[in-house]
């Protein structure tokens, strides 16, 4: 784990602050891998016709669908309240929310802003999951 004298000493590359599509990059890859370690087999990725991303895998042997939303700290993802319509029927569908802290903030309760998601630093992740989504 670095210090806040890596921060001061790293390059401008290390500096550079993620862009939204690598922490959601981030966030599909770490909630693969807890379905994997929690037993599940991921099928893959995927991106449905209105955008939402998500992982598809196998539980039960049932496929299921889980749509995967990140957020930078402080910010935390609201869950979804239903299942959307473009995911095909009769598939079991869920939802992950990962919260993404740089390295060195831990998600410091007093920082206000948080500081940048770098290249050259760690994400701490913060699972909310699990929520079985229904069809209204």
């Amino acid at each position: 784990m670095k210090n806040i004298s890596d921060l001061l000493n790293a390059t401008d590359e290390e500096k550079e602050e993620l862009t939204d599509e690598e922490v959601q990059q981030a966030a599909l890859n770490f909630v693969g891998e807890y379905l994997s370690k929690a037993g599940h087999t991921v099928l893959g990725f995927e991106r449905l016709e209105d955008g939402l991303i998500g992982v598809t895998f196998q539980t039960g042997g049932e496929n299921a669908f889980c749509f995967v939303q990140s957020k930078r700290y402080p910010e935390s993802p609201e869950p979804m309240q239903s299942k959307p319509s473009t995911v095909p029927d009769g598939l079991r569908c869920y939802w992950f929310g990962v919260t993404f802290a740089n390295e060195l903030e831990a998600f410091d309760p007093e920082s206000e802003g948080g500081l940048p998601l770098m290249k050259g630093f760690g994400l701490l992740p913060l699972l909310r999951q699990g929520e079985q989504l229904i069809e209204l």
